[in-house]
């Protein structure tokens, strides 16, 4: 999706898709594969960004040039192999790229 993003002209604010890794799991690395290509930040207790964003393990959490949650699409719920679901989230953050 991020290739998709980077490709795409016209947007008033870039996407840019970042994997925040929860405490701990940089002792399991196997958590990790398949997201070689994004950008990764290991949580931190000091910085607790899970906590703060009020998020859950395989959450997208969008947020704005502050920092600020904006809304969150968990992928467990909604697979992304799932055109619909892939759609979904296309959209929303085409929806808050071009705000």
């Amino acid at each position: 999706m991020q290739r998709e993003f980077n490709a795409r002209a016209g947007l008033r604010r870039p996407v840019q898709i970042v994997v925040v890794a929860t405490i701990g799991s940089e002792a399991n690395p196997t958590l990790l594969v398949g997201m070689e290509t994004l950008p990764l930040v290991l949580d931190t207790t000091t910085a607790n960004v899970q906590t703060q964003w009020l998020s859950t393990v395989r959450d997208v959490v969008v947020v704005d040039e502050t920092g600020q949650r904006r809304f969150v699409y968990n992928l467990t719920a909604h697979n992304l192999g799932e055109a619909m679901n892939y759609s979904a989230l296309e959209g929303e953050l085409l929806r808050w790229a071009n705000r």
